[in-house]
């Protein structure tokens, strides 16, 4: 009798645990950090405990799962929607370089298809990541070199941090770090805009390339919301900028080769 009392709880514990899990979303183990992976081991630990233990009263168990599953989908919501709650969950993240290369899993950047919550929260680490490399660079150049040049050396380098860290920004203050327009700095809206072009025309695992004329199309429809229209008429401006040379080299190189022809060579 035992032996079959035992069998249906942990059938029944096992398909509890499974929607349980379900619930709190699928990671790789490398997206997990420590107090995920308690969790998940507790909760198992938990599972199997009311399934042997003769003497443990199997719904109180599953409560205990209940609450742990609760809690961990709750502070995982909280994570993704609050940069300062994830750091203050997850702390700073630690930044490992190999041959000049930050080492990193590009699961997420190449997946072809629409991130979750969690996964955009991972996502949106990377300014931060790269804000405390440069960071970590200036405090270093500012000790190796002339004092004379180091300070304007550093001043350059949180400069340019400060475009890595706020690059994400929109205009409407719905950003990573979520700062309204007028504290995004100059050099942020530059890089935002160059990025979002960039993206746009570029492929992707997830999308194809957008032509240009449809890019900047759209990043006008986005202007007051995601973009600064006055950077987007900067941005036309330079690409007719590099249309009008790059017609001049074309015509240029007919010159050339017309040349060459007419000189035999």
């Amino acid at each position: 009798m035992d032996f079959f009392y035992v069998f249906i709880k942990a059938v029944a514990s096992m398909v509890i645990l499974f929607f349980f899990t379900k619930a709190m979303g699928r990671k790789q183990l490398s997206q997990l950090n420590l107090y995920d992976y308690i969790v998940g081991i507790t909760i198992g630990s938990v599972a199997a405990d009311i399934s042997i233990d003769l003497e443990t009263h199997f719904w109180h168990g599953v409560l205990v799962m209940f609450v742990y599953t609760i809690v961990s989908i709750l502070i995982s919501h909280f994570t993704a929607k609050s940069i300062k709650f994830r750091r203050f969950v997850t702390g700073v993240p630690i930044i490992v370089i190999e041959d000049g290369k930050i080492i990193g899993d590009y699961t997420l950047l190449n997946a072809p298809r629409k991130l979750t919550d969690e996964e955009f929260a991972v996502i949106q680490t990377h300014p931060d990541i790269g804000y405390n490399i440069l960071m970590e660079v200036a405090k270093s150049v500012g000790d190796s070199v002339n004092k004379k040049y180091s300070k304007d050396i550093e001043n350059s380098l949180k400069m340019i941090g400060y475009g890595i860290l706020y690059h994400h920004e929109r205009v409407d203050g719905n950003g990573y770090h979520g700062i309204p327009n007028e504290q995004i700095p100059v050099i942020a809206k530059i890089i935002q805009t160059a990025d979002i072009y960039d993206a746009l025309i570029s492929e992707r695992p997830y999308k194809f390339a957008w032509p240009d004329e449809f890019a900047r199309k759209e990043m006008r429809r986005e202007a007051g919301k995601q973009c600064d229209s006055k950077y987007l008429d900067a941005l036309d401006s330079v690409i007719q900028k590099v249309r009008i040379n790059e017609h001049e080299k074309e015509n240029f190189s007919k010159k050339i080769r017309k040349r060459k022809f007419n000189l035999g060579y």
